[in-house]
């Protein structure tokens, strides 16, 4: 079974040069998180505008794989 997790992060104005750095920042975190993790996900999403940077994951394993 799979999950889907959205994070929308308010700001105050982010100049425009710096907008599109930001979100992709924002993706390379969450995967290098997931990746430590040991949960996959199929796609990530970044979306960014002048005061919001979003975050869409899609098909979010629902739990670790057992470790021992």
């Amino acid at each position: 079974m799979a999950s889907e997790f959205l994070l929308e992060i308010g700001t105050e104005e982010i100049p425009a040069r710096m907008a599109p750095r930001a979100a992709e920042a924002l993706h390379e975190q969450l995967l290098a998180d997931l990746q430590d993790l040991a949960v996959g996900a199929t796609t990530v999403r970044t979306y960014c505008t002048p005061r919001r940077l979003v975050l869409i994951a899609e098909g979010l394993d629902t739990r670790q794989p057992d470790r021992t």
